[in-house]
């Protein structure tokens, strides 16, 4: 994703730095009533940098999250 305009903070404007991106989600049905699903996101472990008033030099935020995984069972139980 490109630089954008995030809020307003303590009165100063706030912009998100440029991120790229790549998740991923797989959903296995085993039965026809239950699936195994598995989500991966930020598999590029980027890192969120944010700053005031349109400058770089301002730093306002760092995140970084790391990758996230998550894993589950989905049941349905009739319907």
């Amino acid at each position: 994703r490109s630089e954008y305009f995030d809020d307003i903070d303590r009165g100063r404007e706030r912009y998100i730095d440029s991120t790229d991106s790549l998740d991923l989600s797989v959903n296995v049905n085993v039965t026809d009533s239950i699936a195994l699903t598995f989500d991966a996101i930020n598999l590029l472990d980027e890192e969120l940098f944010s700053y005031y008033d349109d400058d770089k030099g301002r730093p306002a935020r760092f995140y970084d999250n790391g990758v996230i995984y998550y894993g589950g069972v989905r049941v349905n139980f009739g319907g």
